[in-house]
């Protein structure tokens, strides 16, 4: 395990339903679980691929009642690879003898790997790596690549790859007894040899699907010799591709897919769509390259690092992945909302709650175009919404409890107890804060956008109508002087009506009520934020009077509250409640998450107990920071203190089951001022919820994506403290112990901000692209405002200095450390892997210009790598040396180059074909322990598959070195304060761009900074930046690196005086 790998080293079939959901690959426009090619659907597997909006609705017939449901479809199978040898049956988990399994998930680029290796019935020993993913970079494309080695045998294989419409929903167990079938087939059609195709429609929403994979077979890089056979039927297409396999060597499968649909832009339709798509994508590593690429754009924007918690940081880093995969940037060019169960399960049918709520924060300091598409959800059913506030007699907009398609409300009817195995009324829909949650959605993402064209144009509306709803389910009660609310549940969920009775729904909800009245109170700001024309225009539009703003301005000053024995009351008559024996229970039951299904289970009324699934009253303190919490009960005119707050959050503590994983994250952040300890271990409890499982059975079902986009906002706005109050970040750090070290990026109102926090001090550096002011940013009262380029460092009351923390601080030497990876750090297999690309081409495919050239093996020397290629990007690297051979046509040829050198430098770092330099891990820890920051800065897009397969502790331990700042199972890839690498900038070495980048995010003057280079454009590039440049000499050319005006060059960086770095020199160590 490091901070982006994620690995199970044995199969469990029990397990694999969970692992499958945990290990999805997605792109936010479509996600598919992470089954098995080679395995169906059954007790163990379920193959799952979804996509936004796949919406259907079909009617299952209950004790002769008809029950209309609307579910998330699954959609055709696009996985099925299938392995024979000899003839002889599939290769499944059950058929075979497993020798070994491993099952990784790359993180970094959401890629599912799995290596078997078996023995089967004939005693044949075979090894099988798979690799897939969907593409972040094409947001149709998928892949798989095989590679396949007989290691005692040899002989022929046949590989069945098909497309499977013959899909249901039913992996939600107590969903079974619904209609689970959505599919109708369409066609199959074939695109050329290797092109298979289907289509499909959903039965009554008439979308159509369409999917389409090429399928191809090679010996290393070259075709291999392949017979085809093609089978179809209406729902399901296959081709059975037979070759010849020798022992030892490997063999490929690529398969690479598309898939379209009928809400999809700019097609005719979607089977042409698929297969004209299809046919034109690269092999598959080009499309692995540029979906790399587009992953690691997002990561620069959305990683967290949280270098003090390893685990912790695996499992954010997972949750930033599952975020992205479901809301990415090719979701906003869609219809989408966010379904509470993400995009690789069944669970909740797929519909839209409240969760949002948790997870735009997140996307709104990072991605905030993502959030803005999604809220266009929500106001495209805005129609809808005054339909059902009408029909329900109340004015304004009403939305749904549970969303799908068109906005009308989704909420079942009836609800599978499993434990009773009863069908029980569902009154879920009452749920009525879902407006408020919208609305406060809106809210905060203009705040931190400052997103004005969309107040006016869309969010103005939204919320004025959700205020005006909210002011006719109120009433006012002459007798208490209040507005009050009734008929309505509150997020609890385990009370829906009071006991003894048939009514549904609660009388003042207290979370409802203040939501209530905070909308009543905000609506009016939104008026007087609008350019004045527009106030008015939408006044008009909606005929929105002064008496209405009056009401408003009156329910936000005396909505009622109910309180009982020195707390808020979750509802009035909740203090009247029976209290549990919650002793019995905890002895009778290993769980009790979900009580009220074992009341009722028992025969009781959940109605009757002080208990709550999950916080309710608790939200109000998660949701507002204090200062608005005193305002919104100062004025409603009652009494606040932080003892109020206190003795809330304890009694409903005591009283709640966590039956929601949300319920995880609330308590989590509101006893973060309170009791840190019990914070952090709430905290460790949702990250831990999904990978684990804690539900019992539900992950497998989908993930949670309110738990998962929870932690990472409570990191960030409980944690480390951030709030927005006009053009001011207001940052509040908490935990410091356990943050130390922590750094994130943001974009706060269209200005990327890059945050860290080293001991008692809080780094904000202000990126000066795209910078948009004024802004501000403040710790308690040092309220400071932001320049472009400008860094700030504020004292964090209460913290410790990094000095007293184990790490000393530099005086007046270096500030900042830049290392290159590539013949810096390690022996890459970079130049062996351009060489032998090129005389591969020049061999192969291109030997009919051969003559044309310059080129010879013998001429691309290690000198011409280093002179030409070194410290390069890819394609500036292949287009150099082209040119430098005199390649004709070499723009042309360059992507071809550059793809073939990437396919053979991954197979090499693949087969361990790499070392590190001790000397350079050694002077990496001296810098470290000698406090000076430091960065990773490479061209390379391979450099973290190197950083991350380099374990500092197992080195630490060979060498006898004692540190103790190194972790257990620490890699390189966690060990750099910045890491920049395979980043995408305008210009390459010798421009100074990527240096001067990373220098800032080290918070660093360049001039502060040394560099350490192989490379003569890595020097080059160190001195147009200002810094100084530490030239090491891998392949003798000591010479070409002082040419280059390295500041030193040594052989070896064991030779550099680390005394002097304090001196800000660099020098050779005495001898």
């Amino acid at each position: 395990m490091d901070g982006f790998v994620l690995t199970y080293d044995h199969y469990d079939p029990e397990a694999e339903k969970l692992r499958e959901a945990i290990t999805s690959t997605g792109n936010g426009y479509f996600c598919t679980r992470g089954t098995a090619e080679w395995e169906d659907i059954g007790e163990f597997h379920y193959p799952g691929t979804y996509t936004h909006g796949g919406y259907n609705r079909e009617t299952s017939i209950f004790d002769g009642h008809p029950v209309l449901n609307e579910d998330l479809v699954n959609l055709p199978n696009w996985l099925p690879l299938k392995l024979r040898v000899e003839g002889e049956g599939a290769v499944r988990f059950g058929d075979v003898e497993v020798l070994g399994y491993r099952h990784t998930y790359d993180i970094r680029l959401a890629l599912v790997q799995r290596d078997l290796r078996f023995r089967d019935a004939a005693g044949r020993v075979t090894s099988l790596r798979s690799r897939r993913f969907v593409s972040m970079a094409h947001s149709h494309q998928a892949a798989i690549e095989w590679t396949l080695t007989p290691e005692n045998w040899s002989g022929r294989v046949e590989v069945v790859s098909a497309l499977d419409g013959r899909m249901s929903n039913h992996i939600v167990v107590r969903y079974r007894d619904l209609e689970g079938r959505h599919l109708d087939p369409v066609s199959p059609r074939t695109f050329g040899p290797d092109v298979i195709a289907l289509e499909v429609k959903t039965r009554q929403s008439n979308l159509y699907i369409a999917q389409a994979a090429r399928t191809r077979a090679f010996h290393g890089d070259r075709p291999a010799a392949t017979e085809r056979r093609l089978h179809q039927m209406a729902d399901y297409i296959q081709e059975v591709l037979s070759f010849d396999v020798e022992e030892g060597r490997p063999s490929r499968v690529e398969k690479l897919v598309s898939m379209f649909t009928s809400h999809d832009n700019a097609i005719t339709e979607p089977l042409a769509a698929a297969g004209r798509h299809v046919l034109r994508y690269p092999d598959f590593a080009g499309a692995l390259d540029k979906h790399e690429s587009a992953w690691t754009e997002l990561w620069e924007s959305c990683d967290v690092r949280l270098p003090a918690e390893p685990r912790a940081q695996l499992l954010l880093r997972l949750h930033i992945a599952h975020v992205l995969q479901v809301c990415s940037r090719h979701t906003a060019r869609h219809d989408a909302g966010v379904p509470a169960r993400g995009l690789n399960g069944e669970a909740y049918r797929g519909h839209v709650f409240w969760d949002e709520m948790y997870v735009y924060p997140y996307l709104n300091l990072r991605l905030p175009e993502i959030t803005r598409a999604l809220l266009l959800y929500r106001h495209r059913r805005l129609t809808e919404a005054r339909a059902a506030a009408a029909e329900a007699g109340y004015r304004g907009a009403m939305f749904p409890w549970q969303s799908g398609s068109d906005g009308t409300e989704e909420t079942q009817q009836l609800h599978l107890n499993p434990m009773s195995g009863e069908w029980d009324p569902d009154l879920s829909h009452h749920q009525r804060h879902v407006n408020a949650a919208i609305f406060y959605n809106v809210w905060r993402y203009f705040q931190a956008t400052d997103d004005l064209e969309f107040l006016r144009d869309y969010g103005a509306e939204l919320m004025l109508e959700i205020t005006r709803f909210w002011a006719s389910i109120a009433h006012f009660d002459p007798a208490r002087q209040r507005y009050e609310i009734h008929g309505v549940m509150g997020p609890d969920e385990f009370h829906e009506r009071y006991p003894d009775t048939e009514e549904p729904g609660l009388r003042d909800n207290a979370y409802t009520n203040a939501m209530a009245a905070w909308i009543a109170a905000t609506a009016p700001k939104v008026l007087d934020l609008l350019p004045s024309s527009r106030a008015a225009s939408i006044r008009r539009s909606l005929q929105v009077t002064d008496e209405e703003l009056a009401t408003w301005e009156d329910m936000s000053r005396r909505m009622y509250i109910p309180f009982h024995d020195g707390v808020i009351s979750q509802f009035e008559g909740y203090g009247d409640l029976e209290e549990l024996d919650w002793d019995h229970y905890r002895a009778r039951y290993h769980n009790v998450q979900r009580m009220d299904r074992i009341l009722r289970a028992e025969g009781k009324d959940p109605n009757r107990y002080k208990l709550s699934k999950q916080a309710d009253t608790v939200m109000l303190f998660f949701l507002f920071d204090e200062q608005e919490q005193r305002e919104l009960f100062g004025r409603l005119g009652y009494d606040y203190d932080a003892d109020l707050v206190k003795r809330t959050i304890e009694y409903y503590d005591a009283r709640t089951t966590h039956g929601s994983t949300l319920s995880f994250v609330t308590y989590a952040g509101v006893l973060a001022a309170i009791d840190p300890e019990s914070s952090w271990e709430r905290y460790l409890a949702a990250l831990e919820s999904d990978v684990n499982d804690v539900q019992g059975g539900t992950t497998q079902e989908g993930i949670h994506m309110g738990v998962m986009s929870g932690t990472l906002d409570l990191l960030q706005r409980c944690y480390v403290g951030t709030s927005i109050t006009g053009d001011v970040l207001r940052l509040s750090p908490r935990l410091v112990d356990r943050l130390d070290g922590v750094s994130f990026s943001m974009r706060f109102r269209g200005t990327t901000l890059r945050l860290s926090i080293e001991g008692d001090q809080l780094i904000l550096f202000t990126q000066a692209e795209g910078f948009r002011g004024p802004l501000h940013a403040g710790v308690g009262d040092d309220v400071r405002e932001l320049v472009p380029g400008g860094t700030c460092v504020f004292t964090i009351p209460g913290g410790s200095p990094a000095r007293e923390r184990g790490r000393t601080m530099p005086a007046a030497g270096f500030q900042g450390a830049i290392f290159d990876v590539d013949g810096v750090l390690v022996d890459s297999p970079h130049q062996r892997a351009w060489k032998d690309a090129l005389r591969e081409l020049m061999e192969g495919e291109w030997a009919d210009v051969r003559d044309r050239t310059t080129w010879s093996d013998d001429r691309f020397t290690p000198e011409v790598y280093q002179r030409v290629i070194s410290g390069k990007p890819r394609m500036s690297g292949a287009l150099a040396a082209l040119q430098y051979f005199e390649v004709p046509d070499a723009e042309r040829r360059v992507e071809q180059y550059a793809a073939h050198k990437q396919r053979i430098v991954v197979r090499l770092i693949d087969a361990g074909e790499f070392t590190a330099y001790p000397d350079a891990l050694r002077f990496a820890l001296a810098v470290r322990a000698a406090g000076i920051p430091s960065a990773v800065a490479s061209s390379s897009k391979n450099a973290d598959l190197f950083l991350r397969r380099i374990r500092l502790d197992t080195f630490a331990a060979e060498q006898g070195l004692s540190y103790d700042f190194i972790r257990r199972g620490q890699t390189l890839a966690d060990f750099f304060d910045a890491d920049l690498s395979g980043r995408d900038f305008e210009h390459g070495k010798p421009d100074p761009e990527i240096f001067v980048t990373a220098a800032a995010e080290l918070h660093v003057p360049p001039e502060d900074c040394f560099v350490v280079e192989d490379a003569v454009s890595g020097v080059q590039a160190a001195k147009a930046g200002g810094m100084a440049g530490l030239g090491v000499a891998r392949a003798d050319d000591a010479r070409i690196l002082a040419g280059a005006h390295a500041d030193l060059v040594v052989t070896s960086l064991d030779e550099v005086d680390l005394g002097a770095l304090a001196a800000h020199r660099l020098d050779r160590r005495p001898a």
